[in-house]
């Protein structure tokens, strides 16, 4: 998140002044320098200098203090840095997902050779850990899945606390127009697995996921 907040204030008004705010965001880690030296090139009516590892101090003067430039060129400072953020956090759950798939990869290949009966009591757990995903067990096995062929449906009638499969059944119903039911999916999703930032993200957004043309 970026902050903003008034490090020092003008004293006399004196057009010699300046006045400095200090900004910080979490998106001057990892590389400070390359943020900073992209703000300077951006950067004509403040003065921008370090302020620590994930901070600037930005110096206004007192002469420049009622130029639009001054104001354009701060919301430039806000909005570069929240896109940054953005784009990390983005990164951090692409990673997260990409995990998550990874695990359910391991755990089918891991289960392939165990009797099926020895694993019943496991599909009921709620746990991520232990379900058993029927889209891993295609990926894994590089089965060719059916034009058409509702694989999220067959995962869920596995085991019904697939979280994936109901996120992916609710994209699909989004995708049909078929709000109502898609909302139902991914709250399935999310209660299933709260740390499913994508069925969390479907769930806030089902409403602008419906059919287009």
């Amino acid at each position: 998140m970026v902050t903003i907040t008034v490090s020092e204030y003008f004293e006399e008004g004196g057009a010699d002044e300046y006045a400095t705010l200090r900004v910080e965001s979490d998106a001057f880690c990892p590389d400070f320098t390359a943020v900073l030296a992209e703000i300077r090139s951006e950067t004509q009516w403040v003065t921008v200098v370090p302020a620590g590892d994930d901070a600037i101090s930005v110096r206004i003067a007192a002469s420049k203090i009622r130029s639009p430039r001054v104001r354009q060129e701060l919301e430039g400072i806000i909005t570069s840095l929240s896109r940054r953020e953005e784009s990390q956090r983005r990164s951090g759950e692409s990673v997260h997902e990409n995990n998550r798939v990874l695990d359910h990869l391991v755990i089918s290949l891991s289960d392939d050779g165990t009797d099926r009966a020895d694993r019943t009591d496991r599909t009921d757990r709620k746990d991520g850990k232990d379900d058993i995903s029927v889209v891993s067990r295609m990926m894994s096995s590089g089965a060719e899945v059916p034009k058409g062929h509702k694989w999220y449906d067959t995962a869920i009638a596995k085991n019904p606390n697939d979280a994936m499969a109901w996120n992916a059944k609710g994209e699909a119903m989004a995708a049909a127009g078929r709000t109502s039911e898609a909302k139902e999916c991914f709250t399935l999703a999310v209660e299933i697995d709260p740390a499913y930032t994508d069925a969390k993200y479907n769930l806030n957004h089902v409403g602008g996921m419906g059919r287009v043309g």
